[in-house]
C-alpha cells in the first residue's frame, strides 16, 4: 500500500507560536479549512494504471506549501501508486488571479514508466487525462558508488546523488512580461521513500526542486536490481509546472523542457482551473 511508504508529510509553512494569537488561531483555523477542501477535490479522482488497475491515494499529501510571489495561498501535492514508486502525483492549489478572483488548479505528473490515466468531477475539465506515453525513463547515474545494503546509508546516498542537480526555470512575473530566469531549489529531503524488491527496486527516494516553496520538478533516484545482478543507481525527472524548465547533472543539461500554453491532457504533465464560485470563497 501506497500510505505506508510515503514519508510524513513535508509542511513548507511557517510554524506558530504555542500561543498564537487570535489572528493566528484564525488562520490556522482557515489553514485547516482549506486543506480538508484539497484532500475532497483530490478524493475526486480517480487514477489507474495502463493495465486500467485502480492506483491508490496516499490519505495524506506528500508536501504542503505556500507561494504569495506568483498568488498560490495554499498547496498540497498528492501522491497516487500501488507498491513502489508513486505511478503520478496530483498537486491542488489555490490561485488567485488579477481581479482578485480565486480558482483551483490542478496539476497533473505521470511518475510511471508505463502510462496512467485519471478522470474526475463532471465540468472541472475535458477528461480523461490519458498521456500518451511513460511519465519518466530510468537512466543510469555516472559516476555512482553502489548502493549500501543499509538503509540510512542509502538515504545519504540518496540526498548526495539528488544534489547533483541542477536546475532552474523561465516565468513571467506578470502576464504579457518578458520571462526572466529563476533558479530552482532542491528540498533537502525526499517527499517520498518507497521500494518493491519483487519488482526489483532496492530502495527509492522523490525529491521536488523547488522555486521558493512551489514544486516545479520531480526527481526520483532509485537503487534497482535486474535478475541477480547487483543494484545501482538510477534517476528520472519529470515537471510538475508549464513553464520552461532546464536540468542539469553535473555538468550536462539532461532536459529542456518547453513552455506549456494549452492544456494537453495527453501529455505526462497537465494542469487546468477549476473556479470556485463566489458564495464558497
Amino acid at each position: 500500500m501506497i500510505a505506508a511508504l510515503l514519508l510524513p508529510l513535508i509542511l513548507a509553512l511557517p510554524a506558530q507560536a504555542p500561543e498564537a494569537r487570535p489572528s493566528a488561531k484564525a488562520d490556522a483555523a482557515m489553514a485547516k479549512a482549506r486543506a480538508e477542501e484539497m484532500r475532497e477535490l483530490a478524493r475526486g479522482i480517480t487514477m489507474k494504471s495502463g493495465d486500467e488497475k485502480a492506483l491508490e491515494l496516499a490519505p495524506e499529501p506528500i508536501y504542503r506549501f505556500v507561494d504569495p510571489t506568483r498568488s498560490f495561498s495554499d498547496g498540497t501535492v498528492w501522491a497516487f501508486g500501488r507498491d513502489g514508486r508513486p505511478e503520478a502525483v496530483l498537486t491542488v492549489s489555490l490561485e488567485g488571479r488579477q481581479g482578485g478572483k480565486l480558482h483551483w488548479l490542478y496539476e497533473f505528473t505521470s511518475l510511471s514508466t508505463d502510462r496512467v490515466r485519471a478522470v474526475g468531477p463532471a465540468g472541472a475539465a475535458r477528461w480523461p487525462w490519458a498521456p500518451e506515453g511513460p511519465g519518466i525513463v530510468l537512466r543510469a547515474i555516472p559516476k555512482a558508488d553502489a548502493p549500501d545494503a543499509d538503509a540510512p546509508k542509502r538515504l545519504r546516498q540518496m540526498r548526495e546523488l539528488a544534489r547533483r542537480f541542477r536546475a532552474y526555470e523561465f516565468f513571467e512575473p506578470k502576464p504579457g512580461e518578458r520571462p526572466e530566469r529563476y533558479e530552482l531549489r532542491l528540498l533537502p529531503q525526499p517527499v517520498a521513500r518507497y521500494k518493491d524488491p519483487a519488482s526489483g527496486l532496492v530502495d527509492g527516494g522523490l525529491f521536488f526542486l523547488v522555486y521558493g516553496q512551489n514544486p516545479e520538478i520531480a526527481l526520483v533516484i532509485e537503487a534497482r536490481a535486474a535478475g541477480n545482478a547487483a543494484p545501482s543507481w538510477t534517476y528520472g525527472v519529470q515537471r510538475i509546472s508549464a513553464a520552461r524548465s532546464h536540468v542539469r547533472l553535473d555538468d550536462r543539461e539532461i532536459a529542456d523542457m518547453p513552455r506549456i500554453n494549452d492544456n494537453d491532457l495527453t501529455r505526462p504533465y497537465a494542469g487546468f482551473i477549476r473556479p470556485i464560485p463566489e458564495a464558497v470563497k
